[in-house]
């Protein structure tokens, strides 16, 4: 009966942290490399005008994170997608020009960084 109590008051928390914004609670804010002030899950979008352009992003520690990137360009766009501390597996979004691709992964709160590897302008987004 305690350990149900207690449980119930941990979500409690954890739901008026969500709600209110407390810090901590959800994640810490991601970096740029660009400098502080830096995006966490749901702003955005992020500007990637150029191959070699990058930034890293929060994910959602308790459920999956969404990542969109968006062509802006009318060329071929590929964004490369990683997992940071521990370094995670490569994967490769293929976005054509004008369009939107998104994948839906579970980082468990790791930041990811998320970089242009093509000539096309893209942005990125998570939610």
């Amino acid at each position: 009966m305690r350990s149900a109590i207690r449980h119930a008051g941990v979500a409690m928390a954890l739901a008026a942290g969500v709600l209110v914004g407390t810090p901590g609670i959800s994640h810490a804010q991601g970096a740029t490399v660009t400098g502080p002030g830096y995006p966490v899950v749901g702003q955005g979008p992020v500007s990637l005008p150029s191959f070699s352009s990058s930034v890293t992003l929060s994910t959602w520690s308790w459920t999956t994170t969404t990542l969109c990137g968006t062509n802006v360009g009318d060329g071929y766009g590929l964004l490369r997608v990683q997992q940071l501390r521990p370094a995670g597996s490569v994967e490769f979004m293929e976005i054509r020009p004008g369009t939107t691709t998104c994948i839906e992964r579970w980082w468990s709160g790791v930041d990811i960084n998320a970089m242009n590897v093509s000539s096309s302008p893209l942005t990125v987004r998570t939610y």
